[in-house]
């Protein structure tokens, strides 16, 4: 957050820079086109993240494993390293359970679960900070770590549906074991502070020291978690796909136009789905309705699991259902008659569908394989 603040504020301050000199006249035009104006710098040349060789350690008060050494690098919008910086960084830390010396000796003083070092730069008017997490304890584990893992389980092929939950949350965070057998780092919990890191924040997020995952988008992405680890560097990659989506809920619901009850569907007009996608649709209407697919020999049974889990109705189109609001138990007036009709789509297709009953706007399915 301090990174993007710094980032803005440079933006900013360029910008007032430039409209100053437009403003004041600073900028002289002349016929034989010659310009006075400051320098447009390329996408390489420009100062945009200041990344440390290390964002979390793992320390001790013994002797050999109570200092490390932090280097930070400028580097530009592509994360190649910048050329040509010759400001000096600014080493800080949070509290007194460690120091760090101006050349960014990291030195462990007091045991702590998490201590911050920072690490600034300013360069182009513009200041960017790293941050590591320091985790300092009296001695180092019995045993030292054997192995350290982010790779799926056996048979898990490190892909998931973009609705794997409602939330697009699932957790992935590495897995690591000593010499001696022992489980140091699992789902729930891990000893070690570890630093995780996306390659694509814009299909995937994972929480820099948790390893949860928050899905955005579909496509491919690396997840990547790194550790100093009692005075040995720690370090392994996982390839992530994020799926399309395998379930849809299609809202039914019935609108008055100029007099005329007309269909409507809750799902955009084209939507995406993946190869064996179940979609449940919902009639919430007071009438009956029934769906017409022009694939309909394409389109299987599928069991419906909404609050509870129907049996299947059948493949192929949808004959008018719903439109019942009474309840199935008197005294519990929220259990609405079953106006859930479910089918599945198990082959790559396009399937347009719409309602025979009503007049409605014709809606497409597009089906296709997972990457």
């Amino acid at each position: 957050m301090h990174s993007s603040r710094s980032v803005l504020r440079g933006a900013l301050h360029r910008a007032g820079v430039v409209l100053s000199l437009l403003v004041g006249g600073g900028v002289v035009l002349s016929c034989s086109g010659d310009t006075t104006a400051p320098a447009t710098r390329s996408p390489a040349q420009t100062y945009w993240a200041l990344q440390v060789n290390q964002n979390a350690l793992n320390l001790d008060l013994t002797h050999a494993d109570s200092t490390f050494q932090l280097t930070a690098v400028a580097l530009n919008v592509a994360g190649v390293p910048l050329r040509g910086v010759d400001s000096v960084v600014h080493y800080s830390t949070s509290d007194s359970s460690v120091t760090v010396s101006p050349t960014g000796l990291v030195v462990a003083r007091f045991t702590t679960t998490q201590a911050q070092v920072y690490a600034s730069l300013t360069q182009q008017n513009v200041t960017l900070t790293d941050t590591v997490l320091v985790q300092v304890t009296p001695m180092p584990p019995p045993s030292p770590i054997r192995t350290f893992s982010m790779q799926p389980a056996p048979g898990d092929s490190a892909k998931r549906a973009f609705d794997v939950n409602p939330s697009h949350l699932i957790s992935w965070p590495v897995k690591a074991t000593t010499v001696a057998g022992d489980t140091v780092c699992k789902v729930n919990a891990c000893i070690l502070l570890v630093h995780y890191t996306s390659s694509n924040p814009e299909i995937a997020t994972i929480d820099p020291t948790t390893g949860s995952v928050v899905f955005v988008d579909t496509g491919p992405v690396v997840f990547s978690a790194t550790t100093w680890a009692y005075g040995a560097a720690l370090r392994d990659s996982v390839a992530f796909t994020v799926g399309y989506k395998i379930s849809f809920t299609n809202e039914i619901t019935l609108d008055a136009l100029l007099g005329v009850l007309t269909v409507s569907f809750s799902a955009p007009k084209k939507l995406i789905l993946g190869v064996g996608t179940v979609v449940t649709f919902w009639n919430r209407s007071p009438q009956p309705v029934d769906v017409v697919f022009d694939h309909a020999a394409a389109v299987d049974s599928a069991s419906t699991k909404v609050f509870f889990t129907w049996p299947p109705t059948g493949g192929g189109n949808i004959a008018s259902f719903g439109g019942d609001t009474t309840s199935i138990f008197p005294q519990l007036p929220f259990f609405k008659q079953i106006n859930f009709v479910s089918r599945r789509f198990s082959v790559p297709d396009t399937i347009r569908y719409h309602s025979s009953l009503f007049p409605s706007n014709t809606n497409e399915l597009i089906i296709q394989p997972q990457q």
